[in-house]
């Protein structure tokens, strides 16, 4: 069993010794340690690995000694005082946090005007009912404003990092306690990782903090892709929706029996706004028939699974959803430097596993309303598993991912798809291999649509 142990330790000489003392005594192994005092002051990452009674029993006995804490995290807030400009002002307030026992982690002032001035400081250590009821105090000394957290600014204060950056996308995203957690060990395993190769300590944070930001901006009112229709011969009728993040979905319409064929399915995380604009493309969306073609496995085309009755993927791809049904990592998450992002992103999207009883492999092809669909594998320069999927009879070919028509982006898709490559290091298993690939898939189809995996589709 392989665990990894979000600890919240004294700064102090001695507290790693004590734990991993704690740990060897049950039989346990420590195969990863992070710490940077530069980011945060106490939170230092454990990864161990042993026999499952071992591991929950070096748990138990850091919990006793109080380094991991089911209790809900000390609340963090940066207050402005408004001070007069006199010797002696802060001294009241000073005294006030002494009596409430919190920590200052940060202290910033400068004179206003010669009459105020602006006094900033970083409280730690007190639950939200605490600070309330502090409030109510201070502003009996002074004016008192609540600074809000800004990710995009110049960190403030390094004792209380990991929990700020975490409220902040759990915030943005409604993600619970037990995800809020998960998202601490993710980022801290992905800035080590990107660290480890001369990278800003801060900068993996500020990334993933932006997918989150676009994540969240394309709900509602955000969610505005792009829909693009046209007709084909024989009774077809092929939808492109193009979201601001995520993946293309193609839907293939048989316009005499209302049946549906959908190819990849962006993000779970907007599925509901995706539904919407199915239906109003096709009214009655939800009854219909409808069958799901996968061309790999990637979190990012896989937010309709739930939709469709059945699911069609190549033997590969099934084969890293079953390791996932079980609590295996896919071939992705086997990969170190992709396997943080991976794990992060699936967090933040809602990713859902497809359900076996609705999964099947396509060895070879398949058939829909008439039409041969032919799955040529992928050599995996891209991700393991995926597929080029050609149907002759309308010549076109779904590309997935071997192909993104970066030169047909919309804004928002372009701005979002610098994200993953720096936060993967690339977006491809063996880069060489995937543009060999793609080499080989743009002269082989000439006078076809391309349908690529992201972006506009192109007659080629």
């Amino acid at each position: 069993m392989r665990k990894t142990f979000v600890t919240t330790m004294p700064d102090q000489a001695g507290a790693f010794l004590k734990a991993a003392r704690l740990i060897a005594r049950q039989g346990a192994n420590i195969t990863r340690v992070s710490y940077n005092k530069a980011i945060d002051a106490h939170m230092l990452f454990i990864d161990v690995a042993g026999e499952a009674a071992a591991v929950q029993e070096a748990e138990e006995l850091l919990a006793a000694i109080g380094y991991i804490s089911d209790e809900a995290a000390p609340e963090v807030v940066l207050l402005e005082f408004e001070l007069a400009d006199k010797p002696g002002a802060v001294v009241p307030v000073l005294e006030l946090i002494e009596r409430y026992n919190f920590n200052i982690s940060y202290i910033d002032s400068s004179e206003d005007d010669g009459v105020s001035q602006a006094f900033r400081m970083g409280l730690y250590s007190g639950t939200a009912g605490e600070i309330e009821d502090f409030l109510v105090t201070a502003r009996q000394l002074c004016p008192v404003r609540v600074v809000e957290y800004d990710p995009s600014e110049q960190p403030l204060d390094n004792t209380v990092f990991y929990r700020a950056f975490a409220k902040h996308v759990s915030t943005l995203l409604d993600l619970d306690i037990s995800q809020h957690s998960s998202l601490i060990a993710y980022a801290n395993q992905l800035m080590q990782m990107l660290a480890s190769r001369g990278e800003q300590a801060r900068l993996p944070f500020e990334r993933i903090g932006q997918f989150a930001e676009k994540l969240a901006a394309g709900r509602g009112g955000g969610y505005m892709p792009r829909v693009s229709r046209r007709l084909l011969d024989g009774g077809f009728a092929l939808v492109l929706i193009e979201p601001p993040c995520g993946s293309n979905t193609y839907v293939l319409e048989h316009t005499d029996s209302g049946e549906l064929l959908l190819v990849d399915g962006g993000f779970a995380y907007l599925v509901g706004e995706q539904l919407a604009v199915l239906e109003e493309e096709f009214p009655g969306f939800a009854q219909r028939s409808k069958t799901l073609y996968l061309t790999h496995s990637d979190a990012d085309h896989c937010g309709l699974v739930e939709q469709a009755e059945q699911i069609l993927a190549s033997e590969l791809a099934c084969a890293d959803f079953a390791n996932e049904r079980v609590g295996l990592p896919n071939s992705r998450e086997q990969k170190p430097e992709h396997a943080p992002y991976i794990r992060i992103s699936k967090l933040l999207c809602g990713y859902v596993t497809p359900a076996a009883a609705k999964l099947k492999p396509a060895v070879g092809g398949s058939e829909w309303q008439g039409l041969r669909f032919i799955w040529h594998p992928g050599l995996g320069g891209h991700s393991t598993g995926d597929v080029v999927i050609e149907c002759p009879q309308l010549g076109l070919v779904f590309s997935g991912d071997l192909f993104v028509n970066v030169n047909g982006f919309t804004k928002p898709q372009a701005d979002f798809n610098l994200l993953a490559p720096y936060l993967m290091t690339s977006v491809n298993m063996d880069s060489a291999l995937a543009s060999e690939e793609r080499r080989q898939l743009l002269a082989a189809y000439q006078g076809y649509t391309l349908c690529p995996g992201h972006g506009l589709w192109l007659e080629q």
